[in-house]
């Protein structure tokens, strides 16, 4: 069951040398392939269980029992993940879509007055500042909120304004609307 919340936590050496390890215990009986979706199996259940929170032993076992599973087995899973629920709950932040969540945006126009060139065009330049908050690390981490300097003509901040309000559209969009209703 441990192999499981090592495919969540990403460690693939590990993964692989506990597969072979089995498989050599099994005396080739069963094949690699089988164990590695038994762990992506397990991983996933695992994720499943930590997305509904649930909060005691009883509701975990209740759950399993009606997927069909044998008691056995909803008794070995739930121990495991309650003994490790700490870690994967840990785990639950950075496993998902994005770690960074917007915070702020910040602009300022930047236009050159004058020039010795005679050649030289003057164009104006717009800095922009992003600041962005990272979910996978601790609260009193330094570097939990990040900023992002970025420097755009104004072609390119109209390409920008024109996702965004794509995105802004599609957020209203029929498609949208019912997935939040399906999800609420």
């Amino acid at each position: 069951m441990n192999i499981g919340i090592d495919v969540l936590e990403g460690k693939n050496n590990v993964v692989r040398s506990e597969v072979k390890s089995i498989c050599e215990s099994c005396l080739g009986v069963i094949q690699p392939s089988a164990i590695d979706r038994l762990a992506l199996s397990i991983a996933t259940l695992q994720w499943e269980c930590a997305k509904s929170s649930a909060k005691d032993i009883k509701t975990l076992q209740d759950t399993l029992s009606l997927l069909g599973l044998q008691q056995n087995i909803i008794t070995s899973f739930t121990n495991v993940f309650h003994l490790h629920r700490p870690r994967i709950a840990s785990l639950k932040g950075s496993l998902g879509i994005s770690c960074f969540s917007y915070k702020s945006l910040a602009w300022r126009l930047e236009v050159e007055l004058a020039s010795r060139n005679c050649q030289s065009r003057l164009t104006p330049r717009y800095l922009l500042r992003l600041d962005l908050t990272d979910h996978t690390l601790k609260q009193q981490d330094p570097r939990k909120e990040r900023s992002f300097h970025l420097q755009a003509s104004h072609g390119a901040l109209k390409g920008i304004l024109v996702e965004l309000q794509r995105a802004a559209d599609e957020m209203q969009g029929m498609h949208c609307q019912r997935i939040q209703r399906y999800l609420s």
